[in-house]
């Protein structure tokens, strides 16, 4: 394999990896503010 098939791979990886850790991380933040709400109260009957 020759350097722009290497170039297309890690300009793949260099793209998506970090777009899978902002949705890592939103999710984890949005599950954490759920708890949150709910041990204060105020996210009784509240879904999504």
């Amino acid at each position: 394999m020759g350097w722009t098939v290497f170039c297309w791979i890690f300009g793949v990886v260099a793209i998506v990896g970090p777009l899978a850790l902002i949705g890592w991380y939103y999710e984890a933040a949005r599950e954490q503010v759920k708890r949150m709400k709910a041990k204060a109260g105020k996210g009784a009957g509240v879904e999504g």
